[in-house]
């Protein structure tokens, strides 16, 4: 909150470089970012597209009329299913020649919050491990010390997950 964001779960699917990146985890959004509004049983769907810009579903992803949606969506899928003498599920089969990318070369920021020894040079070797790493840290908030440790949150640039993994 300190920072302008709220935190989500996110699930993301990207082409990147001829490859797709897929993943679902807790994210950072800006206070300021359709998402950042969705709250309570509603569910979102954000998409940018070529053609369309920025577009964004929402509604209710529980109670009754969602969970009637859910099953007549099954339904249609079993039906289809039967139509084409399939016995598993037919699905979208737009990215099947599309290989994933590997975690490590994900590119986003991170935010970091660690505790530390409150001592001198702590946060300089710490500065130094991200920086032998190859990660540009975009800012540094350490607050007040809890007697021998003391909170310090990190926020990177944009830079690869691999990279922050090798940051130690």
């Amino acid at each position: 909150d300190e920072l302008g964001f709220v935190i989500k779960l996110l699930a993301i699917a990207r082409e990147e470089e001829g490859k797709i990146d897929v993943r679902v985890h807790p994210a950072l959004l800006s206070k300021e970012h359709p998402l950042a509004g969705v709250k309570g049983v509603n569910n979102a769907i954000f998409v940018e597209g070529d053609a369309v810009g920025e577009v964004m579903f929402y509604g209710p992803g529980a109670g009754g009329f969602a969970a009637g949606s859910s099953v007549v969506g099954d339904v249609m899928d079993a039906a289809r299913n039967i139509l084409k003498g399939s016995r598993g599920r037919v699905g979208c089969t737009c990215f099947e020649s599309k290989p994933l990318r590997k975690m490590e070369l994900l590119k986003a920021r991170y935010y970091l919050l660690l505790e530390v020894l409150d001592r001198p040079g702590v946060l300089a070797a710490i500065a130094k491990e991200f920086g032998d790493a190859g990660v540009s840290l975009a800012s540094v908030i350490q607050k007040e010390s809890h007697g021998e440790t003391a909170e310090v949150v990190f926020m990177t640039h944009q830079t690869e997950e691999g990279k922050v993994r090798v940051a130690r």
